[in-house]
């Protein structure tokens, strides 16, 4: 073999090798490029949704006073009906435990009206989300329950 040749081989050796050390850099930048912009983007679909888990938070609140009203609208509506038995609050009793169902309807009215918009606000919160984006925003709606809801 040649000298010539020789160098030839040897200059395209340090040239493969150079483009070789050129590419890992690349692959490295880009790919530490996607790790960052893929958080950033978890960042920004919570800030983006913001809105959405604070109106969220607030209809979690209501329900859980819906809820603590209908069981206070339920032992209320046991005591009365305990009460019906005795002969002379008999009517009395009647007219306020009729009384109590008509609130108890509305009650339930308001509590199916909530529901029915709490899973409309879901729906429209986790739609398209990755499996990563859902737990952030779970999280930021567990931190605007607590500060919603004291």
């Amino acid at each position: 073999m040649s000298i010539k040749k020789l160098d030839g081989l040897i200059f395209n050796f340090k040239v493969l090798r150079i483009i070789c050390l050129i590419n890992l850099r690349f692959i490295f930048f880009f790919l530490t490029l996607a790790l960052l912009g893929s958080e950033c983007s978890v960042k920004d679909v919570v800030a983006q949704k913001q809105a959405e888990i604070k109106k969220l938070a607030e209809l979690f609140c209501k329900a859980k006073k819906l809820k603590s009203e209908r069981f206070m609208l339920a032992d209320k509506l046991n005591r009365v009906e305990d009460s019906i038995t005795l002969a002379p609050f008999k009517n009395l009793m009647q007219a306020k435990r009729d009384s109590i169902l008509k609130e108890a309807e509305g009650l339930t009215l308001s509590t199916k009206k909530l529901a029915d918009s709490i899973i409309v606000i879901q729906d429209q919160l986790y739609l398209e989300l990755k499996p990563e984006e859902k737990k952030k925003i779970d999280q930021a709606f567990e931190l605007e329950l607590k500060r919603t809801c004291r």
